[in-house]
């Protein structure tokens, strides 16, 4: 993606009379490996390889359409997104009302240990030490799934794990295979567990989303999770519903308080009608809207 422009070298140009590029520069940038090099230093041209031909194009002014009419999520799913990351352009497809869960996925959601199901978004809270795994966090995704199994509800729709760290990954996928021998399930009919990094292209009808926090009192807690790309990337996969396992501590303290200090200090290239991290920002609009149960462990 960095050096996108490599494909006119490929193509006859005496035959080409016009290119068209499609996509999203509010979804993942390119990736610039040295960009988080220490060895030998960090390279000073990152941030300039992370900006994609496309950006690169509109900030030329390039002609360009924008598509507004979104057909994957739940209006209820995409309203937040909409308002943080386009500014509110987006339009629901009058077919998006109809992505809803099932009456058995419902009921098995709501009696998975006293989870509160809303239409568009249910969270929980957790409340353990700060690792790039959370143990909690992952008993609750598989209680919530073993409800599911249960109450025969499992198969009804597609349902994606998403994580941030490949350690966390692991995990999930041992709990699977843990719950798949107790109970005699193929793996193949489980939830898939993915990478946050490689979701774009793809979409569930049901995300569960563990980004492993449990402790954020500075920038660099965040992580992945800082990237509001890949933030954006996570808070659109899922078309019927979408989870989040959370600490709610994770969204007060010295982080929520002096973010626009630090976003001046570091120069990050958050929006300016967004002065909290995406991740940190969606949260509290989750707790405002009491679309949050909290479970002390």
């Amino acid at each position: 993606m960095s050096n996108s422009w490599m494909f006119l070298k490929w193509a006859n140009l005496d035959k080409v009379k016009a290119v068209i590029l499609v996509g999203d520069i509010e979804q993942l940038k390119p990736t610039v490996i040295s960009a988080h090099s220490s060895k030998p230093a960090l390279n000073e041209f990152s941030r300039q390889l992370q900006t994609s031909l496309m950006a690169r194009m509109l900030r030329q002014g390039f002609p360009s359409t924008k598509l507004r009419t979104q057909y994957r999520m739940h209006p209820d799913v995409a309203a937040k997104p909409n308002d943080m990351t386009y500014h509110g352009d987006l339009l629901n497809a009058p077919t998006c009302k109809t992505l809803v869960l099932i009456k058995p996925f419902q009921k098995a959601l709501r009696v998975a240990r006293g989870i509160r199901f809303n239409e568009g978004q249910c969270l929980c809270s957790q409340r353990v030490r700060w690792r790039v795994i959370s143990f909690a966090n992952i008993r609750v995704g598989m209680s919530l799934i073993e409800k599911l199994y249960k109450g025969g509800a499992l198969s009804d729709h597609d349902i994606k794990i998403i994580v941030t760290y490949g350690w966390a990954r692991r995990g999930w996928i041992d709990a699977m295979f843990r719950l798949s021998v107790a109970n005699r399930i193929p793996m193949s009919e489980l939830p898939q567990v993915i990478t946050a990094s490689s979701m774009p292209g793809r979409q569930a009808s049901f995300i569960i989303f563990d980004p492993s926090l449990t402790q954020v009192d500075s920038l660099g807690d965040l992580g992945l999770a800082q990237d509001a790309n890949l933030m954006n990337v996570v808070h659109t996969r899922g078309r019927r519903g979408q989870m989040t396992l959370f600490k709610r501590e994770i969204t007060t303290g010295a982080i929520a308080e002096n973010w626009k200090t630090r976003k001046d200090k570091t120069g990050r290239g958050i929006y300016e009608n967004n002065p909290l991290p995406y991740l940190i920002d969606i949260l509290n609009f989750r707790i405002q809207n009491k679309q949050v149960y909290d479970k002390p462990s």
